[in-house]
C-alpha cells in the first residue's frame, strides 16, 4: 500500500503593493535591525501540527539557513537562521541563491527534556536561547539581480560598516 503526503499552506491574501506605494531603500533599512546581502545555504519548512492531517501537512512558513556576504546594518550571529511566513510571503528562497533581506532579530526560547523517561521534569537550566531573523514581507527579501541599485544606496547609507564586512 502506496501512501502518499502532500503539502499544503494556509496564505491569507493582501491586496498587493503598487509600485508608487513601494518603499525606499532608506525607509526599509531604518525600519529593520539587520541589513545583509545572503546566500541560502539550507531551506527548512516548518509545518503547523494543528492544522495538519493525516497525508497532508500545513507548511506555515520556511526558515533559511544562510551565509552573509555583506552586512550593513545590526549584527546577525553566525547560527542564526532567517524565517519568513507564508502568510507574509509566499514566494520561497533558493538554496545557493543569494538576496538582499531587511529583517528584525527575535529571541526563541526552547527548552529540552533532561532525559527521555516521561516522568521527567523539564530542566530550566536546559532552555537554549537562539535568535531568529524574520522577514515580515517580500519587500524586505529581494534577489540580488535585482537588488543593485539598493546596494548602491546602501553603500552611500553605511560606508563604514562596508569596509568591516564585504567579503575579500
Amino acid at each position: 500500500m502506496l501512501m502518499s503526503t502532500q503539502v499544503f499552506s494556509v496564505q491569507s491574501h493582501s491586496p498587493s503593493s503598487s509600485s508608487a506605494e513601494k518603499k525606499t531603500t532608506r525607509a526599509l533599512a531604518e525600519q529593520v535591525d539587520a541589513v545583509a546581502l545572503v546566500t541560502i545555504t539550507h531551506v527548512s519548512s516548518l509545518v503547523n501540527r494543528g492544522m495538519s492531517m493525516p497525508g497532508l501537512l500545513s507548511v506555515e512558513a520556511f526558515s533559511y539557513q544562510l551565509e552573509i556576504e555583506r552586512l550593513w546594518k545590526g549584527d546577525i550571529p553566525v547560527d542564526a537562521e532567517l524565517k519568513i511566513s507564508l502568510k507574509n510571503c509566499s514566494r520561497p528562497l533558493q538554496k545557493g541563491e543569494s538576496y538582499l533581506v531587511f529583517g528584525d532579530m527575535t529571541t526563541i526560547q526552547s527548552a529540552s527534556l533532561t532525559s527521555l523517561e516521561e516522568s521527567a521534569p523539564l530542566d530550566p537550566t536546559a532552555s537554549r536561547t537562539s535568535l531568529e531573523w524574520v522577514a515580515k514581507s517580500c519587500e524586505q527579501v529581494i534577489p540580488k539581480l535585482q537588488a543593485r541599485q539598493d546596494i548602491v544606496k546602501l553603500d552611500r547609507l553605511y560606508p563604514s560598516r562596508l569596509a568591516r564586512h564585504s567579503s575579500p
